[in-house]
C-alpha cells in the first residue's frame, strides 16, 4: 500500500468513527471514497470488524443504559450476516 492508501484508510476510518458518535451522514462519502482505492472485498474486510468492535466498545462503556432486548434479538441475525459475508 502506498502512502495515499494509508491516508485514505485513516481518514475514512476517522469519518466512520465520527459518524458513530451521532453526527449522522458523515460516513456517506466514506464507502465511495474507499472504493476508489480498494476492492469491495477489502473495504468490507477492513470496515466490518472496525464497526463490530465499535459497537462492542459502545455496549461495554454504556452497559448500564443498554436496552438488551433489541440487542439480543438482533444478535443472531448479525452473526448470521457476518458469517455469510465471511463465506463469500
Amino acid at each position: 500500500m502506498t502512502a495515499v492508501h494509508w491516508v485514505m484508510l485513516n481518514a475514512t476510518a476517522f469519518m466512520y468513527g465520527f459518524n458513530r458518535t451521532g453526527i449522522v451522514g458523515s460516513a456517506i462519502v466514506c464507502t465511495p471514497l474507499m472504493l476508489m482505492f480498494f476492492t469491495p472485498a477489502t473495504v468490507l474486510g477492513v470496515f466490518m470488524p472496525l464497526l463490530v468492535a465499535a459497537d462492542l466498545v459502545t455496549i461495554v462503556l454504556l452497559r448500564k443504559d443498554v436496552v438488551w432486548r433489541p440487542v439480543l434479538r438482533a444478535f443472531p441475525w448479525a452473526v448470521l450476516g457476518v458469517g455469510a459475508g465471511w463465506q463469500m
